[in-house]
């Protein structure tokens, strides 16, 4: 057992007392936060929106009805993985996601066909009659002008 003086009792908790603020002090949770990459050839780093990826497991499924589908499951943040230049956006390639901003809302049925469908990701989008970065620019909109 280590005997303590006073004073190095008072040092320890000035000490602790300011580790504690600068704790407080330190952001949780950053949003909308992009880290340039260290090196040129480095991949950039996915932009994250926690809080529109809660927006959209609020929204109904953007395929429910048409062409015959049937939602099952709940409502799930989809994110588009194809390359679509008419928009500037590229496959960010082997298990990484693109920003969050290029997701939509779908049910569980409806994502694991999107991810999975032999015709692409881009086709399955089509073969609903949709554009699928069309679909998530409308949402991210919404979303940033404050819908619920």
């Amino acid at each position: 057992m280590t005997l303590t003086t006073a004073t190095e009792r008072d040092l320890e908790r000035a000490l602790a007392a300011k580790r504690k603020a600068r704790r407080a002090a330190t952001p949780r949770k950053v949003i909308h936060q992009r880290a340039e990459p260290v090196h040129p050839k480095q991949r950039h780093v996915r932009e994250r929106n926690n809080g529109y990826l809660a927006y959209l497991r609020r929204q109904p499924c953007r395929i429910a009805g048409l062409n015959g589908h049937v939602c099952a499951g709940r409502i799930e943040a989809a994110h588009l993985r194809y390359t679509d230049p008419k928009h500037g956006r590229i496959n960010p390639g082997m298990q990484r996601k693109p920003d969050d901003r290029w997701a939509t809302s779908l049910c569980t049925a409806g994502h694991y066909e999107q991810h999975h469908a032999r015709v692409g990701e881009q086709a399955w989008w089509a073969s609903y009659g949709l554009d699928g970065s069309e679909v998530a620019i409308a949402q991210y909109e919404q979303f940033r002008k404050g819908g619920q």
